[in-house]
């Protein structure tokens, strides 16, 4: 007893759930009681109510000699009442020649304190990425719009212009009808340029034609089709009817994705998929993209170092999804997200 008393755990031995044929002094001090009076206790005045009937059918399988858990985390009761987090381990034994189980439990109320101070924390950073992301989005679609009004239209100004001197000066010296011809041509090179960006910044198709279709002109401009790359893109159920955050999310990913495959991939065929599916994951209704290629396949050592995965990662998780990566040396890379149809961010209405 000595021993079993200057022990840091506390340290009981049962014959049977709820029968304690020894207790060392730790036990019962964590819950407020003497030693003797623990021995007297039965599992109902010293576990949490919803946790007696899962904790006795534990011992009793023990005891009989069946597989149960032999280390796991319970709520004991204190005297005045109050709970108190431990971490238990049980071990098999033998008291005076009767099977019997020695429990030892340690106080972890320390270390759920510090776990739920963790959780906090997560869930805050979480929800300023998704403020960010909002930030973000608004910031690229009011850039869009102003590349698009304002430079847009002073090209357009230029080379209605220098048009309008070129049919008006029949005899103009041929180096200054080249340079007008020029002012024209770059331009216009200009011109398309801002479209681009523009579009990059926020896919007027998004706002006017919907999801489907913004996603299939991503994919015809994408520099991947110049260069003959086949592309195999298919849609099923709702899934123009989204909310803007997750339709967002959506291009984004398939943005980062045709980028990565054009610098990286080498692949010669890409598949896409959009599916709206009923309760694809514990989270309720979900929209699942996947983006499989053939291409080269990605290191496991550069799949946790690339900004643009890691941002599609964070993407996904910060709409409360699920996002997985499947990719090896030769044997292509294939993107799975599933995002919950309507976020968490949306129903808190932040």
């Amino acid at each position: 007893r000595a021993l079993a008393d200057n022990a840091n755990d506390s340290i009981i031995v049962a014959v049977e759930p709820g029968v304690h044929v020894f207790a060392n002094r730790l036990a019962a001090e964590m819950i407020g009681y003497t030693v003797e009076e623990l021995l007297s206790l039965t599992p109902r005045e010293v576990l949490k109510p919803d946790e007696v009937s899962k904790i006795v059918e534990r011992f009793r399988k023990r005891l009989a000699g069946e597989s149960a858990p032999g280390m796991y985390e319970t709520i004991l009761r204190h005297k005045d009442g109050h709970y108190i987090p431990v971490e238990v381990t049980v071990a098999r034994t033998t008291w005076r020649g009767r099977p019997a189980s020695i429990v030892v439990t340690r106080d972890i109320t320390q270390r759920k304190g510090d776990e739920e101070e963790r959780a906090a924390l997560y869930q805050q950073n979480r929800a300023l990425l998704r403020q960010l992301l909002h930030v973000q989005e608004e910031e690229r679609k009011r850039l869009a719009q102003e590349i698009h009004d304002d430079l847009g239209q002073a090209l357009t100004a230029i080379m209605t212009n220098a048009r309008m001197i070129l049919a008006n000066c029949p005899g103009c010296q041929p180096k200054y009808t080249e340079a007008l011809r020029d002012i024209v041509s770059i331009t216009g090179g200009v011109y398309d340029a801002v479209q681009r960006i523009s579009r990059r910044l926020r896919p007027s198709a998004l706002d006017d034609l919907g999801l489907m279709d913004a996603l299939r002109a991503m994919v015809e401009t994408s520099p991947l089709k110049k260069t003959g790359v086949d592309f195999t893109i298919s849609f099923g159920g709702e899934v123009n009817v989204l909310e803007d955050s997750v339709k967002i999310a959506v291009y984004r990913i398939l943005q980062e994705c045709l980028t990565n495959i054009a610098k990286h991939s080498g692949a010669d065929h890409v598949t896409i998929s959009l599916e709206r599916t009923p309760g694809g994951t514990a989270k309720g209704e979900t929209v699942e993209l996947v983006i499989e290629d053939n291409g080269r396949g990605i290191p496991p050592s550069a799949a946790t170092r690339g900004l643009g995965l890691i941002g599609i990662r964070e993407r996904v998780e910060t709409l409360g999804g699920e996002f997985r990566l499947l990719s090896g040396p030769g044997k292509g890379t294939s993107v799975h997200a599933a995002l919950p149809v309507s976020p968490a961010m949306e129903r808190a209405g932040a």
